[in-house]
């Protein structure tokens, strides 16, 4: 399988806590990666923590809350 960008695909990660906390060190090394094959890289983390490490410019970081029902905002980052 051959991996080219993917200029206008975006990517959505759920993740457990990444990028808060200090768990999922493994996506610290391949968020980068992931961000320079995507156009857009959606993190939606289960867990959140007041210090958050940083990610790439196109990485936006959206916590899931589940006061709110997660199909609407699925539907909102998927027909983006």
């Amino acid at each position: 399988m051959k991996f080219g960008l993917t200029e206008n695909k975006n990517l959505i990660l759920f993740t457990s806590s990444f990028p808060y906390g200090t768990s999922e060190q493994f996506l610290e090394s391949e968020i980068s990666l992931l961000c320079s094959r995507f156009k857009k890289v959606i993190i939606m983390p289960m867990w959140t923590t007041p210090a958050m490490r940083s990610v790439p410019a196109n990485c936006e970081v959206v916590p899931l809350v589940f006061q709110f029902k997660p199909t609407k905002k699925f539907r909102y980052y998927i027909l983006q």
